[in-house]
């Protein structure tokens, strides 16, 4: 006796056509608050990509707490998020990435970080939610 089995190429292809939307891990309030590149002025940003393309979130608290808890700044609805993940602390001019003893780790540019000092273009990886640190200055007339 064999057994057959028949795949649904068109189900299989539906799954991987599909650009991944990272903008669907936030909340429907954080993502109605996040800018399009050209739209945003000088500050510091997390990058975020989305179907249309990278959108931002800026970052203009001194202190931004990053997680799925509902009572984080940042709110990133995804099981590899902890509740408590990351804090984000602007001090002194500087922009420092925290780890808030999350269960995944906290990786920036690919290393697990307890601390981090963030640069403008820094990828930031929480779970499995990729972000990216942007400093924006003033734009040429």
């Amino acid at each position: 006796m064999t057994a057959t089995a028949h795949i649904d190429t068109q189900a299989t292809d539906r799954f991987a056509t599909q650009p991944f939307d990272a903008l669907s891990v936030l909340d429907h309030q954080t993502r109605a608050q996040t800018i399009a590149l050209d739209e945003a002025g000088p500050g510091r940003y997390l990058q975020i990509e989305g179907a249309e393309g990278p959108r931002l979130l800026s970052l203009h608290d001194p202190m931004v707490y990053v997680g799925r808890s509902f009572t984080a700044g940042l709110r990133l609805d995804d099981h590899s998020v902890s509740r408590r993940h990351a804090i984000i602390v602007r001090r002194g001019g500087r922009t420092k990435l925290l780890d808030d003893r999350s269960l995944n780790g906290t990786f920036v540019n690919g290393r697990r970080a307890e601390e981090a000092d963030l640069a403008d273009g820094d990828v930031i990886v929480l779970g499995s939610v990729v972000l990216v640190y942007r400093e924006l200055g003033e734009r040429a007339p």
